[in-house]
């Protein structure tokens, strides 16, 4: 089977397809993967690795979210990732370019997955008539809820994309469906009840085995044992407005030790309090979530399946995009205290907020769920999606 993955995005959309590549590769399939060049090395050597013709490198999306977070609502920052994540300002050759690059990728192969971020390579899809699943981290929203604020974008895109493709087309920004279902990499322990979609497929989340996770680094085994900790992690959510500061600050007034995982290209902050380890590497979650007594982080899909699969309680404080439904489903499923804004900097808010973490029931109820997170497999679930689609078996 010839597979092609096709995605765009932050960090935090790709890493799931590394996943998904390997397990590929291991069935004995031939896997493609289109996204753009600083995500290639994160792949496993089988895999062709391809960037799209409007290739963003990491200053260029690094500067969309510096500019997208202090927008006034999600529909503004929508619009601001829409102008990095497809040239829109590139004008017609480059668009036309963009799409017949497109689907000279997509031609050839069996079956596709297509983000729903993508829309660039959903249309090669459908040029090369290459059947693709559309790929989502929530179940879609209800278009009560979205259709309205987001349908001048919706004009805006679907007239790219027409002139791109040659041909009239719609485009529904971010929540195109893939005409074989859509893959919602999510745990049915954690969605909340959502409009029935009779295409949606939610496989389980596409977690690392616990098992195959590297060990924790020496010095942060050593802080963890020398008592209870929290993570504080955006993971490469720009820190604009004094964000890591006012958290550090709250865990040295409630008596937290914490971890503080700052990112490149965001610089550890300047003070740092007695009783906190700053660092600036990636941390193998499944490693050291489970240590943990508590976390808190933006609230994206994989970071909160991550910490519940670990029995971790979680603050969240949701910056964009799918962080405001899954910081919902958080505060829905009782794994943590209510969601913070942001931008909340209030001394006293972030103290009760980092009070109410130590709660035992939240702990008592990610150990629940994340049990049956832990039994799922979504990666395996979708493998086996994508045989049954290509009529194949490896």
């Amino acid at each position: 089977m010839r597979v092609l993955l096709s995605m765009i995005g932050s960090g935090g959309d790709v890493l799931p397809f590394t996943r998904l590549a390997r397990a590929l590769l291991g069935r004995g399939h031939a896997v493609t993967v289109q996204t753009w060049s600083p995500y290639h090395a994160w792949f496993p050597p089988g895999a062709r690795t391809l960037a799209p013709a409007h290739d963003v490198d990491a200053a260029a999306l690094h500067r969309a979210f510096v500019e997208a977070l202090p927008m006034a609502t999600p529909w503004d920052q929508i619009g601001r990732f829409a102008r990095t994540f497809y040239g829109l300002d590139r004008g017609r050759d480059a668009a036309r370019a963009a799409a017949a690059h497109a689907r000279e990728v997509a031609t050839g192969h069996d079956v596709a997955i297509c983000d729903v971020l993508d829309h660039m390579g959903q249309l090669g899809c459908d040029a090369a008539e290459v059947p693709w699943f559309s790929w989502a981290s929530r179940p879609a929203p209800a278009p009560r809820d979205v259709d309205a604020p987001l349908a001048p974008l919706d004009d805006a895109l679907s007239a790219f994309f027409s002139i791109a493709g040659g041909a009239r087309r719609r485009v529904p920004t971010f929540r195109a469906r893939g005409p074989l279902g859509d893959l919602v990499n999510a745990s049915p322990a954690l969605i909340l009840p959502h409009p029935h979609h009779p295409g949606a497929i939610v496989t389980g989340a596409w977690l690392d085995p616990a098992a195959d996770e590297p060990a924790l680094p020496d010095h942060v085994a050593r802080f963890l044992d020398a008592g209870p900790a929290l993570l504080v992690s955006f993971g490469t959510t720009p820190d604009l407005r004094g964000r890591t500061t006012a958290l550090l600050a709250a865990a040295a007034r409630t008596g937290w030790r914490a971890i503080l995982q700052v990112l490149p290209p965001d610089e550890p902050p300047r003070w740092v309090p007695p009783g906190a380890l700053v660092v600036q590497d990636r941390l193998p979650f499944a490693a050291l979530l489970p240590r943990l007594a508590g976390f808190v982080h933006h609230g994206g899909a994989g970071t909160l399946h991550e910490a519940c699969r670990a029995g971790c309680p979680s603050l969240a404080m949701p910056h964009m995009a799918d962080q405001y439904y899954w910081s919902r489903a958080l505060a829905t499923h009782g794994l943590g205290p209510r969601p913070l804004a942001h931008t909340e900097r209030a001394p006293e808010v972030l103290d009760a907020a980092f009070d109410a973490l130590r709660e035992p029931g939240w702990a008592a109820a990610n150990h629940a769920l994340g049990a049956r997170v832990a039994a799922e497999d979504g990666v395996t679930l979708t493998v086996a999606h994508l045989e049954r689609a290509a009529g194949t078996v490896a």
